[in-house]
């Protein structure tokens, strides 16, 4: 077993000490049309593939209070009919030629991305240039498309009681911050918006300028600049709306608030608010490394050491959520936690339990409380330390065999304003973080004043799918009528 492990951390130490400048530079080639649209190539020859990804900088979190998911809305109506495309000839033509193709939006951007064999990239690039400023965003095909955002809205969360607390949650912690609502939109917005808002919010920001073109794979990078160019350089760069600043307000005090959906178990979702890393330019980055100060990059150490966290207490079975509170104590039946450390505005730590059929919720909540309170209290043994930091990176180097990975991994922090050069930095920063951090994190952040707890009561199951069906049966008869 020793031998394993030695084998297993020699081999990590090789990978890392691999992802150097002098590689990516090599690897990586980045040029800004004369529109501003900028492009960002990556060289991956090991398949005759490759895949495109085009990130416009808008998601719902630049969104105000009657338009929520308007974002997300116009994200499905990117497929259909344009100047040169009849509606739905864009996947159609995607899949004639054997490719993949979709998109998602999240709080701080939206991305449409294909894959295709190599020869196929001239036919990519035209098609998203095609529907970057060429949407017809006919009336009668918009209003058919909510419909279908309103049922996944359903299918996705209404119906799923743990997306629903989340929702939920996510309201509760935020009260300024743009993150209080959810991608997807509130169902009230969804079904007011109107065909002019969609137009309006795409002349906002579907411009060259506030976008990014990813292209990674078995391309050549002067062919990739020269076809962004043909396609998008006739394109018209525009100013798009600078936002105000919402900052979140500070906590007053603990929040609690209880949610009655009809679910089979109870639940319990605790958050605490926790910084996000956003706006570091590759100017900022150089002189940080220049001046060996990468540490007091703003909330750059507390995110990373977060994410250290949230992977001691649940990054696999063997972490210590599940261990002490399913395992062991057996007051849950799952447990874990969650973290992200980028993004535009503050944002959340989460931790979530299913508590045993014995078990009172609460009772749940106070043993996930304990576990943080360890944190502080003990420290964390150098032994699970190193394990966590080596798992990070494994996942980091396994993630490189998929070219969609690595493009969203570029994509994702240019879109937050924040170089690509960032990720291998925040690698080798990782494994500068100590067992005097984790503490010191934890008690800067889990403290009372920071916290939003949820729980999920169950209401009866019979009872929902009965009203569901008698509410069904109305709707079509009123239909025929």
């Amino acid at each position: 077993m020793n031998y394993i492990i030695k084998y297993i951390l020699i081999t990590l130490i090789i990978t890392l000490n691999n992802l150097t400048f002098a590689e990516n530079n090599q690897k990586i080639h980045s040029n800004t049309l004369k529109n501003g649209l900028k492009v960002i190539v990556k060289i991956d020859n090991r398949s005759p593939i490759f895949v495109s990804q085009v990130w416009y900088k808008v998601g719902s979190s630049y969104e105000h209070d009657g338009i929520t998911g308007i974002s997300h809305m116009l994200e499905h109506m990117m497929f259909k009919e344009s100047k040169n495309l009849k509606d739905g000839e864009f996947t159609k033509i995607i899949d004639t030629n054997g490719g993949v193709q979709n998109a998602f939006t999240t709080h701080d951007f939206t991305a449409y991305y294909e894959v295709l064999k190599s020869d196929k990239l001239d036919l990519a690039l035209k098609l998203e240039a095609e529907r970057m400023r060429n949407l017809t965003l006919n009336k009668d095909a918009f209003e058919k498309e909510k419909q279908v955002v309103l049922e996944e809205r359903r299918m996705r969360i209404d119906d799923k009681p743990y997306s629903h607390l989340y929702e939920r949650l996510l309201a509760a912690s935020y009260i300024s911050n743009p993150y209080h609502h959810p991608v997807i939109g509130w169902p009230e917005d969804i079904k007011q918006y109107t065909v002019e808002d969609i137009k309006s919010w795409y002349n906002k920001w579907y411009y060259p300028n506030n976008a990014i073109l990813v292209v990674v794979g078995d391309v050549n990078p002067k062919e990739v600049f020269n076809l962004a160019n043909k396609h998008f350089g006739k394109i018209n760069k525009n100013q798009t709306p600078i936002l105000k600043n919402r900052s979140e307000i500070q906590n007053l005090g603990t929040k609690n608030i209880e949610v009655q959906l009809p679910a089979k178990v109870p639940m319990v979702m605790l958050s605490f608010m926790a910084p996000n890393v956003s706006n570091i330019s590759e100017e900022i980055l150089k002189k940080a490394i220049k001046d060996n100060s990468i540490d007091k990059i703003s909330n750059f150490k507390d995110a990373i050491t977060l994410e250290m966290i949230s992977a001691i207490l649940s990054n696999d079975n063997s972490s210590r959520l599940p261990k002490s509170l399913v395992r062991e104590s057996k007051v849950a039946t799952s447990a874990g936690s969650q973290y992200d450390s980028f993004g535009l505005h503050k944002g959340l730590f989460v931790l979530h339990g299913i508590p045993t059929a014995k078990t009172d919720v609460k009772i749940l909540k106070k043993a996930i409380l304990k576990e943080l309170k360890n944190l502080i209290k003990e420290s964390v043994s150098n032994q699970e330390i190193e394990k966590i930091k080596n798992q990070i990176i494994s996942n980091k180097v396994y993630s490189e065999d998929d070219i969609s990975n690595q493009a969203i991994q570029i994509g994702s922090l240019e879109s937050l304003n924040v170089t690509w050069r960032f990720y291998e930095i925040y690698l080798q920063e990782l494994q500068k973080i100590t067992a005097e951090d984790i503490k010191a994190v934890a008690k800067k952040y889990f403290i009372d004043k920071n916290l939003t707890v949820a729980y999920l009561k169950p209401l009866d199951m019979e009872d929902h799918l009965s009203k569901r069906k008698q509410q069904t049966i109305k709707q079509a008869k009123e239909s025929k009528a």
